[in-house]
């Protein structure tokens, strides 16, 4: 029996993906500061502005995410 699977060798071109490595904005990379805890004996209303304010700052935060969402995919697709 005689073994030909190495006999003919076929040309192929073979392309690899280079990894683009992109740098955020920096303004999506400063961190986002919440708002100050209250103090001892603080009221309920300065507890529920706490939380509006922590709200406003995680809203905050994921808008960035998006926008640092966006910006990678415009470097991805060159635009």
């Amino acid at each position: 029996m005689l073994c030909s699977g190495c006999g003919k060798t076929v040309d192929q071109v073979v392309t690899v993906p280079v990894p683009v490595y992109f740098t955020p904005p920096a303004w999506l990379m400063e961190p986002r500061p919440g708002p100050e805890f209250p103090k001892p004996g603080a009221t309920n209303g300065d507890l529920l502005q706490w939380g509006f304010g922590m709200e406003d700052a995680l809203g905050q935060c994921n808008r960035d995410k998006v926008a640092l969402g966006e910006s990678v995919g415009e470097a991805r697709h060159g635009q």
